[in-house]
């Protein structure tokens, strides 16, 4: 079973969400096709019409040296009480990365700590991390 996989299984026992915003376009693509119980939007980028969300769904936002999404874009783009949830291929120190696309777990906890988030948790799931994000009501 892919990550992809493993995901969408999840996703689907999340509450149901008036509207969710999901980045990048393939992955979401992909989610559609999961049968969640709730449709997608592409995220419109920092500022874009449509409205705030009430749940955001990001692959890779972040890479080793960069990072594709702040946790402030992401953040904006969500209703008071909202939530995101981040996932990406985590590097596991002494085994071959899953591939180039793996950032360690120490990079992700950074990234985190920089944003507005009232709350998060980390979580490492097989070859990929969940990060679940919260913004207070």
């Amino acid at each position: 079973m892919s990550a992809w996989e493993k995901i969408a299984g999840d996703l689907k026992r999340e509450r149901e969400a008036e509207r969710c915003l999901c980045f990048p376009e393939r992955f979401r693509e992909y989610l559609r096709t999961a049968g969640l119980p709730f449709g997608l939007d592409g995220y419109p980028g920092p500022g874009g019409e449509g409205g705030k969300a009430d749940l955001f769904i990001g692959w890779r936002v972040l890479e080793e040296e960069r990072e594709l999404l702040s946790p402030g874009e992401i953040c904006s783009a969500l209703r008071p009480g909202g939530e995101a949830r981040i996932f990406g291929l985590y590097r596991r120190p002494g085994r071959e990365s899953p591939g180039t696309a793996a950032v360690s777990l120490g990079t992700v906890a950074g990234w985190l700590k920089t944003g507005p988030f009232n709350r998060y948790t980390l979580r490492k799931r097989g070859i990929y991390y969940d990060c679940r994000l919260q913004k207070d009501a």
